[in-house]
């Protein structure tokens, strides 16, 4: 009985409140298809308790429409296994699989008894009206070391994605360019010793046994050769991020001159919050690395498991993968679809730090 009026009040707000699905005379006149299509969306989102008035019920041409929005990405494919199983009772029959992706499911049915046909869709949606939108900033690192078609197809994507470039590598400066034509940010990618000594993180990277002015120099000649970056962050240097006197060194060229530092967190260790408010520098960190510990599908559906999570606990998230192939390449961009039906909103490096109060 209680199952019977919680139906009965859900098509009640359904038809009065949302208007939405037919009034009770176009529902006379409807088919009995269209009458088991509308029973097995009403018991799907009893089920997956989705608030019925969000519920949309339209007719296009020839077909009926319905979106249904979930809250979370593991829903997703929950309620299209629910749903699928409720039209076992009918002589509904999948038609198509026209998307399936990490935040929406859409598919199309008919009935062959009364040649209707149907689109259902599945969606993520997590924003209210009165929810600023979360903010997503994307880094890709180790740019310089090629310059050929891989790097014009990761040219051309959304222009708030900041480029990390490499020091020092044959296509450093072209990488720079070619970025700053297509209206994007670069940032140095400096490279700085790891804790782990068999990883060596070039010629020209920053040692914790180089002097703080070898190593201010050093990092002078990075802006130097890459004098378009508003910024840097770190190519691996667990060591020096880890290292009060090193990383300050390596900051303070980025203070005078108004740079900003991302600290890839390449160390649970680092200093390089307290460094960069000491130095009064704007300033952010990794929450998720796209591509690790290794570029898979699981991995990549994981991280969006993780950005969902990181909505409601942070607002704002900053995203760092490589350059390294196309594999990765494909999988960012599945990543910036998805984040933004998710609500995120891409922006800029620059627009993404925080400036730091400076501790006199």
């Amino acid at each position: 009985m209680k199952k019977i009026i919680f139906t009965i009040l859900i098509i009640i707000i359904i038809i009065y409140g949302c208007n939405k699905i037919p009034s009770s005379n176009s529902r006379r006149q409807a088919s009995q298809a269209s009458i088991e299509m509308d029973n097995a969306i009403l018991k799907t989102i009893d089920r997956m308790r989705v608030d019925a008035s969000l519920v949309q019920r339209k007719s296009q041409r020839n077909e009926i429409h319905y979106s249904i929005p979930l809250r979370q990405i593991n829903d997703l494919n929950t309620a299209d296994r629910v749903f699928q199983e409720f039209l076992r009772e009918t002589d509904i029959k999948l038609v198509n699989v026209q998307q399936q992706r990490a935040t929406i499911i859409t598919k199309s049915y008919s009935s062959a008894s009364s040649e209707q046909t149907f689109v259902v869709e599945f969606y993520l949606h997590r924003l209210s009206r009165n929810q600023a939108q979360p903010t997503l900033c994307i880094i890709i690192d180790d740019f310089g070391s090629y310059d050929n078609a891989l790097l014009d197809a990761f040219n051309l994507l959304d222009k708030a994605v900041t480029f990390a470039v490499l020091p020092g590598l044959p296509h450093s400066r072209t990488v720079m360019e070619k970025a700053a034509r297509a209206g994007r940010e670069i940032i140095v990618h400096m490279p700085m010793e790891a804790e782990n000594s068999s990883v060596h993180p070039g010629n020209n990277a920053i040692f914790a046994n180089m002097s703080s002015d070898a190593i201010y120099n050093r990092v002078k000649e990075y802006f130097q050769e890459l004098h378009l970056a508003v910024g840097a962050n770190n190519h691996m240097g667990s060591k020096i991020t880890a290292n009060p006197a090193a990383l300050r060194s390596s900051l303070r060229f980025l203070s005078e001159n108004n740079l900003l530092f991302v600290d890839s967190r390449t160390t649970s260790n680092t200093v390089g919050q307290e460094i960069s408010r000491d130095l009064g520098i704007s300033f952010a960190e990794r929450n998720l690395f796209l591509d690790a510990p290794d570029n898979s599908d699981e991995v990549l559906y994981q991280r969006l498991l993780d950005l969902e999570k990181l909505i409601d606990s942070h607002g704002r998230v900053l995203v760092i993968t490589h350059c390294f192939d196309r594999g990765r390449l494909q999988r960012l961009t599945t990543f910036i679809e998805e984040a933004k039906r998710m609500g995120f909103v891409l922006v800029p490096v620059s627009k993404y730090v925080q400036k730091m109060p400076q501790i006199l």
